[in-house]
């Protein structure tokens, strides 16, 4: 057993730990934690207006007021999404998204039995759901252009609804252990997206989220491999009308479809998609800190199987929402099960810094300078541009934390989150331009 895995280990074997998970990831403990903790922030908010009225006690000089108050509630927010282990439930009913929520049936099954996707009999493929914007096509035909975007990363964040007399609370999340790509969730990233680029559509997968049982790694990965065949197979559209998209734990999935591309693409006879934007990616080394790549991507989960102390150590954890739990669980539960495979979480399918590949998909990565594990995104995009062949281009967001390209919203940062996806597709225009002359 690694260091990392010992580390991880140990920290969630501790008597407040064991403690912890046993009495408030269950109920009543976890709805009178969470009822308690949104009390104890209500109480203390104005605090924080009174606080952050100086510039010199926000944690980033560049921050606005309102941005300072947002990230500190984000990262409440956060704490208490990881002490309470709370994730959503998923459905393939329509719901609200309507005739736009579809489902998708697994693709052929030998795209799923080769390593390391047939490693687990526990985790096999099964019927994805899928929500489509603005609208969903009725043939490949009406899809000029799709990006086909996987959620990821976290906030859980609190919004407060009146309906008569009830108050009632819905939240986000990521890490692969929340979030579900819904309109109430991911409709305004869609928004973004059709408005800052020519894609005529986009598309985001409902995919297993590894909180939920016999849903660690692959199934994430199965759950991708259906979504693009369902485009490319079932739709028919060419893999050059198509964009990969992921934020923090999505970007990591995106990198993972990449290797398989790379691996099993010209076997199974797959069209590679014509870019792939990777946001805040979350590294399987900064899993245990917490950290990111491409639009904070999460790249290397590893890292967030680490002892606090070592998260604590990084000068950028005032100033970015995650929490060393957060990492820590969602390494946890997305970790393939020693018990059905000899797999870790430092296998190249989920950790990327260090286990660099070739790819002819361009890959646009975008990073917050003040993201804990920024760092490692730098280290990622690196190790990919110097391979011959590959095409990479880093845009880092000055004073901006986690996946603000997922949540710029509700954290005051989406006038420059537009921007940078309208500047990530231009450069997609010039690098498609530049290699079709």
């Amino acid at each position: 057993m690694n260091m990392d895995i010992v580390e991880a280990v140990e920290a969630e074997t501790t008597t407040f730990e064991q403690l912890r998970r046993f009495l408030f990831t269950r109920a009543p403990l976890k709805q009178i934690w969470l009822i308690g903790a949104l009390a104890f922030n209500l109480i203390r908010t104005p605090f924080l207006f009174l606080y952050y009225l100086p510039v010199s006690t926000r944690p980033c000089a560049s921050w606005t007021y309102e941005q300072a108050i947002r990230v500190r509630l984000f990262k409440a927010a956060v704490f208490n999404l990881a002490f309470t282990e709370l994730s959503p439930a998923l459905s393939l009913k329509p719901g609200k998204d309507g005739d736009r929520f579809m489902c998708m049936k697994p693709a052929k099954p030998d795209l799923y039995q080769v390593e390391p996707l047939g490693v687990d009999d526990s985790v096999k493929p099964l019927v994805v759901g899928g929500t489509w914007y603005p609208r969903r096509p009725t043939m490949g035909d009406d899809v000029q252009l799709v990006v086909l975007h996987f959620h990821g990363m976290c906030i859980m964040l609190w919004h407060l609804h009146v309906r008569g007399s009830i108050l009632t609370t819905s939240r986000t999340g990521g890490a692969f252990i929340a979030n579900t790509g819904r309109t109430h969730e991911g409709g305004s990233v869609a928004s973004m997206v059709l408005e800052q680029t020519k894609a005529s559509h986009v598309f985001m997968p409902q995919y297993r989220l590894s909180s939920h049982v016999d849903c660690q790694f692959p199934a994430a990965l199965q759950d991708a491999i259906t979504s693009y065949c369902y485009l490319t197979q079932e739709l028919g559209v060419p893999g050059s009308k198509i964009i990969l998209s992921g934020d923090s734990a999505g970007g990591n999935l995106v990198l993972a479809l990449l290797r398989y591309f790379a691996d099993y693409g010209e076997r199974f006879k797959l069209q590679v998609p014509s870019a792939a934007w990777l946001w805040y990616v979350l590294r399987s080394k900064s899993w245990t800190v917490f950290n990111k790549v491409s639009r904070s991507p999460w790249v290397d989960p590893t890292n967030s199987y680490r002892s606090t102390s070592y998260y604590n150590s990084f000068p950028t954890v005032p100033t970015d929402y995650l929490t060393s739990r957060f990492g820590t669980w969602g390494a946890r539960q997305y970790a393939p099960n020693p018990s059905k495979t000899s797999l870790t979480i430092r296998h190249p399918y989920i950790s990327f810094v260090g286990a660099a590949f070739q790819t002819p998909v361009p890959m646009f990565i975008q990073s917050g300078s003040c993201e804990v594990l920024s760092l490692d995104i730098f280290k990622l995009y690196e190790e990919m541009r110097d391979i011959k062949g590959n095409r990479a281009e880093l845009h880092i967001l000055d004073g901006h934390p986690h996946d603000t390209f997922y949540h710029g919203k509700q954290l005051g940062f989406q006038d420059d989150v537009a921007k940078v996806t309208r500047r990530a597709w231009q450069w997609t225009e010039e690098v498609t331009r530049a290699h079709s002359t």
